[in-house]
Protein backbone atom coordinates (compact mmCIF):
# COMPACT_ATOMS: atom_id res chain seq x y z
CA UNK A 1 0.00 0.00 0.00
CA UNK A 2 1.33 3.57 -0.78
CA UNK A 3 0.59 6.69 1.03
CA UNK A 4 2.04 8.34 4.06
CA UNK A 5 1.59 6.95 7.60
CA UNK A 6 -0.54 10.29 9.73
CA UNK A 7 -1.20 9.91 13.18
CA UNK A 8 -0.57 5.99 15.09
CA UNK A 9 -2.32 2.96 12.89
CA UNK A 10 -3.40 5.45 9.99
CA UNK A 11 -1.87 5.67 6.49
CA UNK A 12 -2.77 8.65 4.25
CA UNK A 13 -3.29 7.01 0.80
CA UNK A 14 -4.29 9.94 -0.83
CA UNK A 15 -4.93 13.24 -0.18
CA UNK A 16 -5.69 16.08 -2.55
CA UNK A 17 -7.76 17.32 -5.19
CA UNK A 18 -10.29 15.01 -7.55
CA UNK A 19 -11.98 15.30 -10.85
CA UNK A 20 -15.70 13.99 -10.55
CA UNK A 21 -18.04 13.55 -13.47
CA UNK A 22 -21.68 13.03 -12.88
CA UNK A 23 -22.01 13.55 -9.27
CA UNK A 24 -19.87 10.21 -8.17
CA UNK A 25 -16.68 9.24 -6.95
CA UNK A 26 -15.72 5.51 -7.24
CA UNK A 27 -13.36 2.61 -6.15
CA UNK A 28 -12.73 -0.58 -7.77
CA UNK A 29 -10.46 -3.41 -8.03
CA UNK A 30 -7.50 -3.13 -9.84
CA UNK A 31 -8.60 -6.34 -11.82
CA UNK A 32 -11.44 -5.07 -14.08
CA UNK A 33 -12.68 -8.46 -14.35
CA UNK A 34 -14.46 -7.53 -11.31
CA UNK A 35 -16.97 -4.76 -12.04
CA UNK A 36 -21.14 -4.13 -11.67
CA UNK A 37 -23.12 -5.46 -14.06
CA UNK A 38 -24.63 -2.34 -16.27
CA UNK A 39 -27.80 -2.04 -14.50
CA UNK A 40 -26.41 -3.11 -11.11
CA UNK A 41 -27.29 -0.40 -8.58
CA UNK A 42 -24.20 -0.33 -6.07
CA UNK A 43 -27.11 1.47 -3.28
CA UNK A 44 -29.80 -1.70 -3.79
CA UNK A 45 -31.33 -2.57 -0.28
CA UNK A 46 -29.25 0.15 1.71
CA UNK A 47 -30.36 2.83 4.19
CA UNK A 48 -27.68 5.47 2.97
CA UNK A 49 -27.43 6.62 -0.83
CA UNK A 50 -24.36 8.46 -0.51
CA UNK A 51 -21.89 5.40 -0.26
CA UNK A 52 -23.15 2.64 -2.47
CA UNK A 53 -21.26 -0.57 -0.91
CA UNK A 54 -23.62 -4.10 -1.98
CA UNK A 55 -20.98 -5.21 -4.33
CA UNK A 56 -17.76 -6.79 -2.85
CA UNK A 57 -14.73 -4.69 -3.78
CA UNK A 58 -16.43 -1.74 -5.52
CA UNK A 59 -17.34 1.22 -3.92
CA UNK A 60 -19.59 4.09 -5.02
CA UNK A 61 -19.74 7.40 -3.81
CA UNK A 62 -22.40 10.67 -4.13
CA UNK A 63 -21.04 13.90 -4.27
CA UNK A 64 -22.54 17.19 -4.37
CA UNK A 65 -20.48 18.77 -7.29
CA UNK A 66 -21.95 17.21 -10.64
CA UNK A 67 -18.34 18.31 -12.30
CA UNK A 68 -15.10 19.12 -11.25
CA UNK A 69 -13.06 19.12 -8.57
CA UNK A 70 -13.62 17.88 -4.99
CA UNK A 71 -11.34 17.75 -2.14
CA UNK A 72 -10.71 14.27 -1.38
CA UNK A 73 -8.16 12.36 1.53
CA UNK A 74 -8.25 8.09 1.53
CA UNK A 75 -6.92 6.74 4.87
CA UNK A 76 -6.36 3.34 6.02
CA UNK A 77 -6.88 2.34 9.52
CA UNK A 78 -6.13 -0.38 11.71
CA UNK A 79 -9.24 0.77 14.21
CA UNK A 80 -12.27 3.32 13.71
CA UNK A 81 -11.20 6.63 13.66
CA UNK A 82 -12.19 9.61 15.61
CA UNK A 83 -15.36 11.32 13.42
CA UNK A 84 -14.06 14.78 13.59
CA UNK A 85 -16.71 17.40 14.10
CA UNK A 86 -16.19 19.49 10.89
CA UNK A 87 -17.80 16.85 8.49
CA UNK A 88 -21.35 17.30 7.89
CA UNK A 89 -22.71 14.22 6.42
CA UNK A 90 -21.14 10.63 7.80
CA UNK A 91 -22.34 7.36 6.47
CA UNK A 92 -20.69 3.73 6.97
CA UNK A 93 -20.73 0.02 5.54
CA UNK A 94 -18.93 -2.99 5.12
CA UNK A 95 -16.64 -3.34 2.45
CA UNK A 96 -14.87 -6.59 1.41
CA UNK A 97 -11.71 -6.37 -0.45
CA UNK A 98 -11.28 -8.10 -3.70
CA UNK A 99 -7.33 -7.42 -4.43
CA UNK A 100 -5.94 -4.15 -4.83
CA UNK A 101 -8.27 -1.25 -5.60
CA UNK A 102 -7.97 2.00 -7.09
CA UNK A 103 -9.49 5.42 -6.79
CA UNK A 104 -11.77 6.47 -10.02
CA UNK A 105 -11.56 3.87 -12.17
CA UNK A 106 -11.96 5.42 -15.46
CA UNK A 107 -8.59 7.48 -14.53
CA UNK A 108 -7.19 6.58 -11.33
CA UNK A 109 -5.11 8.64 -8.94
CA UNK A 110 -3.71 5.79 -6.47
CA UNK A 111 -3.80 2.66 -6.01
CA UNK A 112 -3.29 0.46 -2.81
CA UNK A 113 -4.17 -3.51 -1.09
CA UNK A 114 -6.21 -4.22 2.18
CA UNK A 115 -6.02 -7.20 3.94
CA UNK A 116 -8.36 -10.07 2.50
CA UNK A 117 -10.57 -9.72 5.39
CA UNK A 118 -14.03 -7.70 5.68
CA UNK A 119 -13.40 -4.08 6.56
CA UNK A 120 -15.42 -0.81 7.77
CA UNK A 121 -15.75 2.02 5.37
CA UNK A 122 -16.39 5.42 6.55
CA UNK A 123 -17.59 8.27 4.11
CA UNK A 124 -17.66 11.88 4.92
CA UNK A 125 -18.45 15.26 3.47
CA UNK A 126 -18.85 18.59 3.86
CA UNK A 127 -19.98 21.05 1.60
CA UNK A 128 -22.41 19.18 -0.10
CA UNK A 129 -24.98 21.94 -0.19
CA UNK A 130 -23.14 24.67 -1.36
CA UNK A 131 -20.80 22.61 -3.92
CA UNK A 132 -24.97 21.51 -5.48
CA UNK A 133 -25.90 25.27 -5.59
CA UNK A 134 -22.48 25.25 -7.94
CA UNK A 135 -22.99 21.92 -9.71
CA UNK A 136 -20.55 22.48 -12.51
CA UNK A 137 -16.78 24.35 -12.45
CA UNK A 138 -13.55 24.21 -13.89
CA UNK A 139 -11.02 21.82 -12.79
CA UNK A 140 -8.68 24.27 -11.72
CA UNK A 141 -11.43 26.27 -9.90
CA UNK A 142 -11.27 26.64 -6.18
CA UNK A 143 -12.54 23.55 -4.14
CA UNK A 144 -16.44 24.01 -2.82
CA UNK A 145 -17.27 20.25 -1.08
CA UNK A 146 -14.99 17.96 0.94
CA UNK A 147 -14.80 14.01 1.14
CA UNK A 148 -13.12 11.59 2.82
CA UNK A 149 -12.91 8.01 2.90
CA UNK A 150 -11.59 5.86 5.70
CA UNK A 151 -11.04 2.11 5.71
CA UNK A 152 -10.18 -0.06 8.99
CA UNK A 153 -10.70 -3.82 9.93
CA UNK A 154 -14.46 -5.07 11.59
CA UNK A 155 -16.88 -7.83 11.36
CA UNK A 156 -19.72 -7.46 8.69
CA UNK A 157 -22.30 -5.02 9.45
CA UNK A 158 -25.44 -3.21 7.92
CA UNK A 159 -24.94 0.41 6.73
CA UNK A 160 -25.91 3.21 8.71
CA UNK A 161 -26.29 6.73 8.56
CA UNK A 162 -24.38 8.28 11.35
CA UNK A 163 -24.76 11.75 10.96
CA UNK A 164 -27.32 13.90 9.04
CA UNK A 165 -26.65 17.78 7.82
CA UNK A 166 -27.10 19.00 4.51
CA UNK A 167 -29.88 19.08 2.34
CA UNK A 168 -27.91 17.55 -0.66
CA UNK A 169 -27.19 14.32 1.57
CA UNK A 170 -30.52 13.97 2.61
CA UNK A 171 -31.84 13.98 -1.04
CA UNK A 172 -29.08 11.21 -1.87
CA UNK A 173 -30.40 9.12 1.00
CA UNK A 174 -34.03 9.62 0.01
CA UNK A 175 -33.25 8.32 -3.43
CA UNK A 176 -31.65 4.76 -2.29
CA UNK A 177 -34.10 1.57 -3.66
CA UNK A 178 -35.28 0.83 0.50
CA UNK A 179 -36.67 4.57 0.85
CA UNK A 180 -38.29 4.39 -2.28
CA UNK A 181 -41.08 2.06 -4.07
CA UNK A 182 -39.19 -1.27 -4.96
CA UNK A 183 -38.93 -0.63 -8.86
CA UNK A 184 -42.51 -0.42 -10.95
CA UNK A 185 -43.78 -3.84 -8.68
CA UNK A 186 -47.78 -2.91 -8.51
CA UNK A 187 -47.79 0.00 -11.04
CA UNK A 188 -50.41 0.93 -13.37
CA UNK A 189 -51.47 -1.64 -16.77
CA UNK A 190 -49.76 1.24 -18.83
CA UNK A 191 -46.78 0.66 -16.62
CA UNK A 192 -46.42 -2.77 -17.12
CA UNK A 193 -46.81 -2.88 -20.63
CA UNK A 194 -44.58 -0.20 -20.72
CA UNK A 195 -42.23 -2.49 -19.18
CA UNK A 196 -43.32 -5.42 -21.34
CA UNK A 197 -42.67 -3.32 -24.80
CA UNK A 198 -39.22 -2.57 -23.55
CA UNK A 199 -36.19 -4.03 -24.38
CA UNK A 200 -34.25 -5.53 -21.87
CA UNK A 201 -32.05 -2.74 -21.27
CA UNK A 202 -35.15 0.02 -20.89
CA UNK A 203 -36.81 -2.53 -18.80
CA UNK A 204 -33.75 -2.71 -15.86
CA UNK A 205 -33.46 1.10 -16.19
CA UNK A 206 -37.48 1.39 -15.14
CA UNK A 207 -37.14 -1.27 -12.15
CA UNK A 208 -34.32 1.12 -10.83
CA UNK A 209 -35.37 4.32 -8.35
CA UNK A 210 -33.22 6.35 -10.56
CA UNK A 211 -34.59 9.66 -12.59
CA UNK A 212 -35.81 8.49 -15.58
CA UNK A 213 -38.32 5.70 -14.00
CA UNK A 214 -40.73 8.45 -12.89
CA UNK A 215 -42.05 9.02 -16.15
CA UNK A 216 -44.00 6.41 -16.08
CA UNK A 217 -45.46 7.03 -12.77
CA UNK A 218 -46.03 10.69 -13.44
CA UNK A 219 -47.57 10.11 -16.60
CA UNK A 220 -48.99 6.55 -17.44
CA UNK A 221 -50.96 6.78 -20.17
CA UNK A 222 -47.98 8.84 -21.98
CA UNK A 223 -45.83 6.28 -21.04
CA UNK A 224 -48.37 3.45 -22.74
CA UNK A 225 -48.36 5.73 -26.04
CA UNK A 226 -44.59 5.44 -26.04
CA UNK A 227 -44.45 1.75 -25.73
CA UNK A 228 -46.43 1.43 -28.57
CA UNK A 229 -45.06 4.00 -30.42
CA UNK A 230 -43.25 2.83 -33.93
CA UNK A 231 -39.04 3.09 -34.04
CA UNK A 232 -39.64 6.62 -36.48
CA UNK A 233 -41.58 8.27 -34.15
CA UNK A 234 -39.39 7.54 -30.82
CA UNK A 235 -36.52 8.94 -32.77
CA UNK A 236 -38.53 11.88 -33.64
CA UNK A 237 -39.59 12.75 -30.19
CA UNK A 238 -35.73 11.98 -28.90
CA UNK A 239 -34.57 14.86 -31.31
CA UNK A 240 -37.51 17.12 -30.77
CA UNK A 241 -36.82 16.81 -26.92
CA UNK A 242 -33.60 17.80 -27.18
CA UNK A 243 -33.96 20.39 -29.08
CA UNK A 244 -36.89 22.01 -27.01
CA UNK A 245 -34.89 22.15 -23.76
CA UNK A 246 -31.52 23.50 -25.32
CA UNK A 247 -33.53 25.95 -27.53
CA UNK A 248 -35.59 27.19 -24.61
CA UNK A 249 -32.35 27.28 -22.22
CA UNK A 250 -30.74 29.21 -24.45
CA UNK A 251 -28.16 26.76 -25.22
CA UNK A 252 -28.36 25.69 -28.58
CA UNK A 253 -27.93 29.79 -29.81
CA UNK A 254 -25.18 30.45 -26.99
CA UNK A 255 -23.01 27.06 -27.73
CA UNK A 256 -22.74 25.83 -31.73
CA UNK A 257 -21.39 22.40 -30.19
CA UNK A 258 -24.91 22.15 -28.54
CA UNK A 259 -26.24 23.78 -32.13
CA UNK A 260 -24.34 21.50 -33.97
CA UNK A 261 -25.34 17.95 -31.89
CA UNK A 262 -29.10 19.20 -32.55
CA UNK A 263 -28.79 18.75 -36.41
CA UNK A 264 -26.66 15.92 -35.91
CA UNK A 265 -29.75 14.64 -34.18
CA UNK A 266 -32.18 15.56 -36.36
CA UNK A 267 -30.81 13.77 -39.35
CA UNK A 268 -30.33 10.46 -37.22
CA UNK A 269 -26.47 10.83 -37.37
CA UNK A 270 -23.79 10.01 -35.00
CA UNK A 271 -23.44 12.70 -32.57
CA UNK A 272 -20.48 15.16 -33.32
CA UNK A 273 -17.54 15.90 -30.39
CA UNK A 274 -17.78 16.76 -27.74
CA UNK A 275 -20.78 14.70 -27.31
CA UNK A 276 -20.05 11.55 -28.53
CA UNK A 277 -18.86 9.46 -25.99
CA UNK A 278 -20.58 6.75 -23.94
CA UNK A 279 -22.14 8.53 -21.12
CA UNK A 280 -22.38 5.02 -19.11
CA UNK A 281 -18.63 5.14 -19.20
CA UNK A 282 -17.78 8.43 -17.70
CA UNK A 283 -16.08 9.63 -21.12
CA UNK A 284 -18.32 13.57 -20.66
CA UNK A 285 -14.57 15.00 -19.73
CA UNK A 286 -13.78 16.75 -23.03
CA UNK A 287 -17.48 17.80 -23.14
CA UNK A 288 -17.68 20.04 -20.48
CA UNK A 289 -13.67 20.86 -20.41
CA UNK A 290 -14.60 22.07 -24.52
CA UNK A 291 -17.36 24.38 -22.78
CA UNK A 292 -15.29 25.61 -19.88
CA UNK A 293 -14.24 29.41 -20.18
CA UNK A 294 -16.94 29.83 -22.97
CA UNK A 295 -18.43 33.15 -21.09
CA UNK A 296 -22.13 32.64 -23.10
CA UNK A 297 -22.52 29.36 -21.78
CA UNK A 298 -21.26 29.90 -17.73
CA UNK A 299 -23.93 32.84 -17.84
CA UNK A 300 -26.48 30.83 -18.42
CA UNK A 301 -25.25 27.47 -16.53
CA UNK A 302 -25.37 29.98 -13.03
CA UNK A 303 -28.32 32.17 -14.31
CA UNK A 304 -31.18 29.97 -14.76
CA UNK A 305 -32.52 27.79 -11.83
CA UNK A 306 -35.58 25.79 -11.59
CA UNK A 307 -37.67 24.09 -9.01
CA UNK A 308 -37.68 20.37 -9.69
CA UNK A 309 -39.36 17.73 -7.28
CA UNK A 310 -39.44 20.64 -4.39
CA UNK A 311 -35.72 21.29 -4.79
CA UNK A 312 -34.05 23.96 -6.27
CA UNK A 313 -31.81 22.72 -9.78
CA UNK A 314 -29.44 24.09 -12.22
CA UNK A 315 -31.17 23.80 -15.64
CA UNK A 316 -27.85 22.99 -17.36
CA UNK A 317 -28.18 19.54 -15.48
CA UNK A 318 -31.22 18.43 -17.34
CA UNK A 319 -30.49 20.63 -20.63
CA UNK A 320 -26.73 18.96 -21.28
CA UNK A 321 -27.80 15.84 -20.68
CA UNK A 322 -30.81 15.72 -22.99
CA UNK A 323 -28.90 15.11 -26.13
CA UNK A 324 -26.83 11.77 -25.19
CA UNK A 325 -29.99 10.60 -24.14
CA UNK A 326 -31.74 11.23 -26.91
CA UNK A 327 -29.21 9.81 -29.10
CA UNK A 328 -29.07 6.41 -26.72
CA UNK A 329 -29.16 2.91 -29.72
CA UNK A 330 -32.09 1.54 -27.80
CA UNK A 331 -35.47 4.16 -29.68
CA UNK A 332 -37.32 3.72 -26.75
CA UNK A 333 -34.93 4.03 -23.76
CA UNK A 334 -34.10 7.34 -25.49
CA UNK A 335 -37.40 8.60 -25.88
CA UNK A 336 -37.94 7.99 -22.26
CA UNK A 337 -34.93 9.39 -20.60
CA UNK A 338 -34.75 12.38 -23.35
CA UNK A 339 -38.06 13.63 -22.77
CA UNK A 340 -38.38 13.30 -19.22
CA UNK A 341 -35.05 15.46 -18.81
CA UNK A 342 -36.37 17.79 -21.51
CA UNK A 343 -40.02 18.03 -19.08
CA UNK A 344 -37.74 18.55 -16.05
CA UNK A 345 -35.68 21.23 -17.59
CA UNK A 346 -39.02 23.77 -17.04
CA UNK A 347 -39.35 22.82 -13.53
CA UNK A 348 -42.05 21.19 -11.55
CA UNK A 349 -43.96 24.45 -12.55
CA UNK A 350 -44.40 23.61 -16.06
CA UNK A 351 -43.38 19.87 -16.51
CA UNK A 352 -46.69 18.21 -17.13
CA UNK A 353 -47.29 21.25 -19.70
CA UNK A 354 -43.79 20.06 -21.94
CA UNK A 355 -45.14 16.32 -21.99
CA UNK A 356 -48.63 17.18 -22.99
CA UNK A 357 -46.98 19.23 -26.23
CA UNK A 358 -44.75 16.24 -26.94
CA UNK A 359 -48.32 14.10 -26.90
CA UNK A 360 -49.92 15.95 -28.56
CA UNK A 361 -47.64 16.44 -31.41
CA UNK A 362 -46.38 13.01 -32.10
CA UNK A 363 -48.74 10.74 -30.03
CA UNK A 364 -52.63 11.92 -30.92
Amino acid sequence: MTGVTGMTGMTVVFDGRLIVAGTGISLRPVDRSVRMTRDANAYEGQSNGLLGAVFPGLLEMSTGLHRGSVGFRLVVADQAPQIEDDWEDVVEASFVPVGPSQLQWWNPVCRFDLPAVPHRVRFSARGMDEARRHPWRADHAPVIDHYELAFWPAPPAPDVVVRKGSACAAYWHDENPRSRPAGLRGGSDAVNRLLHWAEPPLRSCLRRPDFAFRLPQFDPELAQRLALADTPTLRAISSWAARYACTASGLAAAVPEVALALDHLDRAEPLPQPFDGDEDDDEDDARWQLLVGDEAFEDLVYDQSIVADGRVETRWFFVMEVIGEAAHEDPLRAAVFALWRCANSFGDEHRREVLAEASRRFLS
